[in-house]
């Protein structure tokens, strides 16, 4: 949504999203999640919201994820 609707360039995005991560007044479920979304959102091709399916995924065993994303 950010790079989409306001242009926002990726590494942009996610110091946005760190930013938020940081903020003491935000509580979050599994953070380590979060934060391990985020390193993939950095370092693979995707969206941070694709990263962030597949490893909540993970938890319950889930075995395969599927995207609309074709670069992933």
């Amino acid at each position: 949504m950010l790079e989409t609707a306001y242009g926002y360039s990726r590494k942009k995005t996610a110091l946005v999203l760190e930013n938020i991560l940081r903020t003491r007044q935000f509580r979050f479920k599994n953070k380590d999640l979060l934060w391990a979304s985020l390193d993939d959102y950095r370092n693979r091709k995707g969206d941070f919201a694709d990263f962030l399916l597949g490893r909540a995924g993970r938890k319950p065993c889930c075995c395969e994820t599927f995207t609309f994303d074709s670069g992933l």
